[in-house]
């Protein structure tokens, strides 16, 4: 049997002063410029930010250079959201 090396991960979930955003810094740089989305229409050209609207709850998404910060309606929680983040990452940086 091959043993192959554990798949890196290509992102970090963490927090931010507010209660509603999370912050996801990437292993490298993906955003030109800094953007705010506020609709799923308004990230029709940008895949990965498109995906993550597809998460009930997700309100808003900001990025710039090697970073997303996620905003969430408060009355959804955040264990729900955060495995359907790490899932969309997972398949957009690794595939």
């Amino acid at each position: 049997m091959v043993e192959l090396p554990p798949m890196s991960v290509p992102f970090q979930i963490g927090t931010t002063p507010n209660p509603n955003s999370i912050r996801v810094g990437l292993a490298e740089s993906k955003f030109a410029k800094p953007t705010t989305y506020r609709t799923a229409q308004d990230a029709a050209a940008e895949p990965i930010v498109a995906a993550l609207f597809g998460i009930k709850g997700v309100t808003q998404i900001f990025t710039m250079n090697n970073f997303i910060t996620i905003s969430k309606d408060p009355a959804v929680q955040w264990a729900t959201i955060e495995p359907k983040v790490a899932e969309i990452l997972m398949a957009k940086l690794n595939g």
